[in-house]
């Protein structure tokens, strides 16, 4: 009898301590799964975001091609990347990039043209001067003269 006893209150403690385990482990699996459900809800909406960033890159991207349909997209100068990262649109971004180098290029060559016009021509030997010096006009023949004659009017405009 004792024993049924003993086996009894043994049963009775461990029925407790069931119970007490189910009260905890329920809150934490209700709070585990409230958890989980914040973070599909944080998930879905970061993936919603980066789908709307891809669709708008997309879109900026065929803008750009309609623009500028020559254009490489992985040679786009990282400038431009940084424009787009501040605000600005693909195109605009990558337009301003163009009409730069465009007026570059153009104020490269005004200054090499004036350059070219204020030289005194080729130096060396044996080649051919697109030039005379006052001296070798001087030398010339009445015949050489004449035959020469633009390029010694042309070559009088720098003479100083």
């Amino acid at each position: 009898m004792e024993l049924d006893k003993s086996i009894t209150e043994e049963l009775e403690k461990q029925a407790e301590t069931d119970g007490a385990l189910e009260e905890v482990s329920e809150p934490s699996q209700a709070d585990e799964l409230e958890a989980l459900r914040a973070e599909v809800k944080r998930l879905t909406a970061e993936l919603e975001k980066k789908a709307a960033e891809s669709e708008m890159i997309a879109s900026q991207i065929n803008e750009l091609y309609e623009l500028f349909p020559d254009t490489d997209v992985s040679r786009i100068p990282d400038n431009v990347w940084d424009s787009v990262r501040e605000g600005n649109s693909l195109a605009a971004a990558y337009a301003l990039h163009a009409r730069k180098e465009q007026l570059r290029e153009q104020n490269a060559r005004t200054v090499n043209d004036r350059n070219a016009a204020l030289s005194a021509g080729h130096a060396g030997s044996g080649t051919a001067s697109e030039y005379f010096t006052p001296d070798e006009v001087r030398a010339m023949s009445q015949g050489e003269v004449r035959a020469n004659y633009q390029k010694i009017i042309e070559s009088m405009k720098k003479w100083n």
